[in-house]
């Protein structure tokens, strides 16, 4: 964030500026342990001819031959997952808090008369 966009900008930006930053981190970070996780599969690849013990003509294993398909599921789409769910809990407490309040009704309409 430039000095005029801090002092002279919306006030909001630092915040912006901040998730932002955020996020670029964790795609960063994402994508180191993407990276270890293909050098450990090629160092698990090559371990058989790395064997002290290993018979004579050992072959090391196959690497992947296609790159490893991502599912996203992040921190956000579980937060997502669960305000779904949460808000479908409330909807039903309310309509069976309803459906109550209907019930008593009924019995003090019976009273009154």
């Amino acid at each position: 964030m430039s000095y005029e966009e801090y002092y002279n900008e919306d006030c909001c930006l630092v915040k912006y500026y901040r998730e932002a930053e955020k996020f670029r981190r964790e795609r960063e970070n994402f994508g180191y342990w993407l990276q270890g996780y293909y050098v450990y599969q090629a160092i698990g690849a090559i371990s058989p001819v790395l064997n002290p013990f290993a018979k004579k003509g050992t072959a090391p294993s196959k690497y992947l031959e296609q790159p490893i398909e991502l599912k996203l599921s992040n921190e956000r789409e579980k937060e997502k997952k669960t305000e779904v769910t949460e808000t479908k809990k409330v909807w039903e407490s309310r309509k069976n808090f309803e459906l109550l309040m209907q019930r008593i009704n009924k019995k003090f309409e019976g009273s009154e008369k």
